[in-house]
């Protein structure tokens, strides 16, 4: 089994959705990292759909750590990009809508 195997394994694919079998950052993380792995391999809808069981769980713990509102972000930029790239305008707006202002809050321009 290769290391995308067995990171794949941590996670339930049910068509285009992703449930974690576990729950940590950590976890998270390596979701939102195999969305950009699935974004590499031409999958589109298995990149959003990993962004944004990503972004939920970020979400859903904002408040325990500094870092994840970096990563929360992230995320929405990345988001925003994929939709604009997959011509989805009105998405891409909302959620670039949510990082830019996340951004200035950490001290990015």
């Amino acid at each position: 089994m290769d290391d995308l195997s067995s990171l794949e394994s941590l996670f339930v694919f049910d068509g285009d959705k992703a449930r974690l079998l576990e729950d940590g950052p950590t976890t998270v993380a390596a979701l939102q990292e195999l969305s950009l792995v699935s974004i590499h391999r031409g999958d589109c809808s298995r990149t959003v759909s990993r962004m944004e069981v990503a972004l939920a769980r970020y979400l859903k713990a904002e408040s325990s750590a500094p870092a994840i509102l970096q990563l929360i972000s992230v995320v929405y930029a990345n988001l925003g990009q994929l939709l604009l790239a997959q011509g989805n305008a009105d998405k891409a707006t909302i959620h670039a809508a949510e990082a830019i202002p996340r951004q200035r809050e950490l001290g990015y321009s």
